[in-house]
């Protein structure tokens, strides 16, 4: 008896690992691939959507050669008059109705104190329904914040390496009118966030990339450099 039901065992894995391996490639022939969003054109800024303590801080945007890693990346930079001033740009790409993001890219900065935090999003409105996967490193606290029910949110440990350059990988998904951080992997470490806030109304549909810098108490100027800035959504 024993011996018959092995082999129909073994055959209900094989075939339970090709139906998942064949649902896994009709997802990934299916992903739109929005590539080098830093080299792209129609980066805009907007000072009042950033918070922080005023809504003009100094700030400049520009491609440079070095650092890069394939030639060309994209300077973010901020030069605060006051206290906790803050920046964000952002990349407008046609709207999607995927329910899977994954937000790669690699990123540069000089210094672990100048940031108060620097933070990276996707912004998703479909189906009636804004979804804000909103995601900020703090460097000098290792920690990554996520934002869900209007606030910020503690999440998992932020090992953002200043002097190098640093490979990010966010994943997220949204089903039933949920907003879930899935999973942040930095440098090839792995670590599952597997929260899921609730999403709002909205009449618009958009996908946005955006890019923040968070200044510091001490008004430090600084700058992030971002490369090979991707957004895959199946």
């Amino acid at each position: 008896m024993t011996s018959k039901l092995f082999p129909h065992r073994l055959i209900a894995n094989r075939l339970l690992v090709i139906a998942t391996f064949a649902l896994l490639c009709t997802a990934l022939a299916a992903a739109q691939t929005y590539s080098n969003l830093d080299t792209s054109s129609g980066w805009q800024t907007c000072s009042g959507c950033a918070g922080g303590s005023t809504s003009s801080t100094p700030h400049s945007l520009g491609m440079t050669s070095s650092p890069s890693i394939d030639g060309s990346a994209l300077r973010f930079s901020i030069f605060p008059t006051r206290s906790y001033s803050n920046q964000l740009w952002y990349k407008s790409v046609s709207p999607s109705g995927a329910t899977h993001y994954a937000l790669d890219f690699f990123v540069f900065f000089k210094s672990l104190t100048a940031p108060q935090a620097l933070e990276f999003d996707v912004m998703q409105g479909s189906g009636g329904r804004a979804h804000t996967f909103g995601t900020e490193c703090k460097p000098a606290a290792h920690l990554w914040k996520i934002w869900g029910s209007g606030r910020w949110n503690d999440s998992v440990n932020c090992n953002l390496a200043a002097g190098k350059w640093n490979h990010v990988i966010w994943e997220f998904s949204r089903a039933s009118g949920g907003t879930t951080f899935v999973s942040v992997t930095v440098n090839g470490v792995k670590h599952y966030v597997n929260r899921t806030f609730s999403s709002q109304s909205t009449g618009a549909n958009y996908l946005h990339v955006t890019v923040q810098l968070d200044g510091n108490v001490n008004r430090v100027a600084y700058s992030t450099w971002m490369d090979k800035l991707t957004l895959s959504a199946f």
